[in-house]
């Protein structure tokens, strides 16, 4: 449907260097490591060798871990190597054992944290504030093994005997970093003297650090939601901005978890028709509003409507102003958005959503209201926050373009609920189609479209389940955790000094 864009651009801007594929920090340290030795030893500028060289170096380091720890995840290529470990196979080939390697997979996170720099070449070269640092700490520890000497040399190894691999497995242990070489990776990932462009991504840690501390345990990405959703988040004033991105990611994320769920729902519509698959519009909506009880039970839950009534008694105007009142007690207002104390949140809704199946389909409208909620009556006009949830504007259903003019109509309209209802699921298959045919008409072979539209006619092609965009947030912690500085009791006292320097680089000027 392409809504997750406009939440993956406001992700990029509050968290870059890390990736949903990315799952292990000290990879930053091998993919440096192994581009300085392949540039060191005066190899040629030829990406294809590069790879060559550089999947037998990720070889050895997946049996190294695996040698130490057959258990180990995270690993890239553990599959095949335990496989070939298992069958004692001697001496143990050095070659690519994934399709996709570290040294691309772990370069958009490289390059955004600074560590290495895109050349002509494509050889990734080590920047000398940062990468060359962490690669000659490395090497000083990988040279330990007579298996390490060999790749700092930029050596193509062809195999290599358990016992050389159990040596160089004590020296690329991912879960056993030297202290050097973890305090190079903290002052790259969280920098004491950040740009402009890092101040949002050590906000972040700094918040996920902030939480642990103040939680005395391990913070989820829900903590971390929960905390921006508050209308008084007891925080630090250098972490408030933070946020304040992080609620906009999260009325962006609710918005396309909401279509997806109608497109769902749907397409098993159809799934579930006669006719080849084939209905009109009309049809769909008339057969998704039957769901009385469902839509009930998912608008109880929200807590918008009581037991004993029926939403389709509303009209929308008596929706919107129940939303209202609900969303202006005990509200605070930042930075251009909206905050209550009650518990109608995004956060909510998105549980809401994954369980209440055809009841999704009656959330949608109560997720473009709270959205509306968020901003208005602080401002309908420019601003930041706003133009950062228009993203891309009417092409993705912007608030200031779309939600807000629909919304407003709807009331001008003296509109249902049901009315409401059926119109924003024929925006969300309008939304459906016109991505589809954007993306296959500049890809031919890129046709993503799940159902078909003829007119007034919708027609089945094949199954869709809705998703998540990721946040990251996830391997952001995760992150923290490997370079020691939370744990499942809190922050650690490194971590205590770690968020203590996070906090005074924010509070300086930019």
């Amino acid at each position: 449907m392409g809504l997750r864009l406009p939440v993956q651009t406001i992700g990029n801007q509050l968290l870059n260097g890390v990736t949903t594929v990315t799952p292990l920090v000290r990879y930053l340290s091998f993919r440096t490591w192994t581009a300085y030795c392949y540039i060191k030893s005066r190899s040629a500028n030829d990406p294809k060798r590069l790879s060559d060289y550089a999947s037998r170096v990720e070889a050895a380091i997946a049996y190294g871990n695996l040698l130490r720890d057959m258990e180990k995840t995270g690993i890239l290529g553990a599959d095949e190597a335990r496989d070939l470990l298992i069958a004692g196979v001697a001496p143990l080939p050095l070659k690519a054992l994934v399709q996709q390697l570290g040294i691309n997979i772990y370069g958009g996170p490289s390059d955004q944290l600074r560590l290495t720099k895109a050349t002509d070449t494509r050889i990734p070269a080590p920047t000398e504030e940062r990468g060359q640092k962490l690669a000659k700490s490395l090497d000083v520890t990988v040279s330990q093994s007579d298996l390490g000497r060999r790749f700092a040399r930029g050596e193509l190894v062809e195999n290599a005997s358990r016992a050389e691999l159990e040596e160089f497995g004590i020296y690329v242990d991912s879960q056993n970093i030297p202290d050097e070489e973890l305090e190079l990776l903290i002052s790259v990932i969280i920098p004491k003297a950040p740009l402009a462009k890092e101040r949002p991504r050590v906000a972040s840690y700094g918040l996920i650090m902030h939480l642990a501390n103040s939680l005395r345990r391990r913070p989820t990405e829900d903590d971390l939601f929960e905390a921006s959703l508050a209308p008084e988040a007891r925080v630090p004033v250098e972490l408030r901005p933070i946020l304040d991105g992080w609620l906009r990611y999260l009325i962006r994320d609710v918005l396309a978890v909401s279509h997806e769920a109608v497109l769902q729902q749907i397409t098993e519509a159809l799934e579930r028709g006669e006719l080849n698959g084939s209905a009109t519009d009309d049809e769909i909506v008339r057969g998704l509003l039957t769901h009385v009880g469902d839509h009930t039970e998912a608008l109880r839950d929200a807590g918008v409507i009581q037991l004993g009534e029926s939403p389709f008694d509303l009209s929308f105007q008596e929706f919107y102003e129940r939303v209202q009142s609900l969303t202006t007690k005990q509200s605070t207002q930042t930075a251009g958005l909206n905050r209550w104390a009650t518990p109608l949140n995004e956060l909510k809704l998105l549980k809401l959503i994954s369980s209440s199946g055809v009841g999704a389909v009656a959330i949608l409208p109560l997720v473009w209201l709270l959205a509306t909620q968020r901003v208005m009556p602080n401002q309908i006009g420019d601003g930041e926050g706003l133009d950062t949830l228009s993203h891309l504007g009417w092409a993705r259903i912007g608030l200031k373009q779309v939600i807000i003019p629909s919304v407003q109509q709807f009331l001008r309209e003296a509109a249902t609920l049901p009315d409401v209802i059926g119109a924003l699921a024929r925006r969300t298959v309008d939304q459906h189609l016109r991505v589809s045919w954007s993306r296959l008409s500049q890809d031919s072979q890129h046709d993503v479209a799940v159902m078909i539209g003829d007119g007034q006619r919708w027609q089945y092609r094949r199954r869709f389940r809705a998703g998540r965009t990721d946040s990251r947030l996830k391997q952001a912690i995760s992150w923290l955790e490997q370079l020691r500085l939370l744990d499942e009791r809190g922050l650690t006292p490194r971590g205590m000094i770690a968020l203590t320097q996070c906090i005074e680089s924010l509070a300086q000027e930019q």
